[in-house]
């Protein structure tokens, strides 16, 4: 077989690649493929170099040849509504723009928001593979009438698009559950998705050995300080008012009764362009005096790499307060620096934390995080063993090797995946083709 025929080209389409736990899911597979041996290409609706994972940047420091950014002229909303509108029109947009510009595709992977496969099924004969993360028909609010019948036409497109998928892969059991009791028809009449467990690299200075041996000799001094990590988006969603209430509860009934000195670290991504960043933060610094603990929180908004991989090896533990959350690339970012977990008794983080082996975990009320926090604390050698533990349990099942073979699984396992007559190219309908040529050239000589 000749070289030409055996190369493998991706394109994946993500709506927004910023540095969450989506953004690092789909670098993630980008990176794999690669690595095994396809030629990768991203379609994306914005990619900002101050704000961005390091793997999407070149040497120079600009982005990377294989980011490709179409869409990034369409709001992300109007006076802070109308988010998922624009979200689809910024994937519609980007999905046009691959049409448009790529050629002898092998898949297309889908990330997050279904939108693109109505043009790929229209236009295209390539096979698409749809990673859903949770169904956004349930994150939506439908608090108001309003809402409501804005959400209609949405989440009825969303439920067609995502049955026009050839497969579904989804990031844990918990959101194949609510997948199937969400889009019940598709469930029953088709097969069921796959699970494909997000994973974190391995490779990383931070795990090398001789860095393995800084922290082992620093673990107990670092105990004594009692370092708590919580590392999220400052979202609601994220409560992460719940580690604010558990800390204050630990330093008044438990910390300052045995002598221990204390802090906990707030750090994790912030977005000014999103209203809900900037108001939570505010509401949480304000929390902080409330409670009477401003004074020993530390919030640490838009944190680099190297200051996530600064912090996980010098806390105690990490704090993932996010309840029913669909998996949580946190814990295992922990968990592979050996440190433990203590995250709340639902969703994902029941099928990647080990409780009492790799963490603790709690039921979401302050009184429970506080007395796991006292555990942890009381005896460095509890933090690690856990920690120790954690880390072999994360090499086992969430390495991103592991994840970058089952994906390169699932893609081999679709039927014809890599006869060149489903390369785009060989569309069905021309008139449509001609059409959406049209319109990408008129907007783009308006814009």
């Amino acid at each position: 077989m000749s070289s030409q025929l055996c190369k493998r080209r991706v394109a994946v389409i993500h709506p927004d690649l910023g540095i969450g736990g989506a953004e690092r899911l789909v670098v993630d597979a980008a990176m794999e493929l690669s690595a095994i041996g396809y030629e990768v290409v991203l379609y994306t609706g914005y990619h900002s170099i101050n704000r961005c994972f390091e793997e999407t940047l070149g040497e120079d420091g600009k982005r990377a040849t294989w980011i490709r950014v179409h869409g990034n002229w369409l709001p992300r909303h109007i006076n802070g509504r109308l988010h998922a509108l624009f979200a689809n029109l910024r994937c519609l947009w980007a999905t046009a723009a691959l049409l448009l510009h790529e050629r002898d595709l092998s898949v297309i992977l889908v990330d997050q928001v279904s939108a693109p496969i109505l043009l790929l099924r229209a236009f295209a004969s390539v096979r698409v593979v749809f990673y859903c993360h949770f169904p956004d028909m349930l994150l939506a609010k439908h608090n108001s009438n309003f809402r409501k019948l804005y959400r209609v036409p949405l989440d009825f497109f969303e439920q067609a698009t995502t049955g026009m998928a050839h497969k579904t892969l989804v990031n844990s059991l918990f959101t194949a559950d609510t997948f199937s009791q969400t889009f019940c028809k598709l469930f029953q009449r088709g097969p069921q998705p796959g699970i494909l467990y997000p994973a974190v690299a391995t490779n990383h200075n931070l795990w090398s050995q001789d860095d393995n041996k800084v922290l082992v000799e620093t673990k107990y001094e670092e105990s004594l300080t009692g370092i708590f990590l919580s590392i999220n988006r400052f979202e609601r969603k994220k409560n992460l008012s719940l580690a604010l209430r558990a800390y204050a509860h630990y330093l008044e009934t438990l910390a300052r009764v045995h002598g221990r000195k204390a802090q906990l670290i707030l750090a994790g991504g912030y977005d000014q362009r999103l209203r809900e960043n900037v108001e939570y933060l505010q509401e949480l610094r304000r929390e902080s005096f409330e409670l009477g603990i401003s004074s020993e929180v530390v919030f640490l908004p838009s944190i680099s790499s190297e200051e996530k991989r600064d912090l996980l090896a010098k806390c105690l533990c990490v704090l993932y307060t996010p309840e029913d959350e669909h998996f949580g690339i946190v814990p295992l970012e922990a968990m592979a620096v050996g440190k433990p977990v203590l995250a709340c008794n639902s969703g994902g983080p029941i099928e990647s934390i080990i409780d009492g082996v790799t963490g603790i975990l709690c039921a979401p009320i302050p009184e429970e995080f506080a007395l796991a926090m006292h555990k942890v604390s009381e005896n460095p050698g509890i933090a690690a063993r856990m920690g120790f533990c954690a880390q072999l349990h994360m090499f086992k099942k969430f390495s991103r090797k592991a994840f970058g073979e089952q994906l390169n699984f699932h893609f081999t396992d679709m039927a014809g995946v890599w006869r060149r007559h489903n390369a785009i190219g060989c569309n069905r309908m021309p008139f449509a083709w001609a059409l959406l040529l049209i319109l990408y050239i008129i907007v783009s000589l308006v814009m």
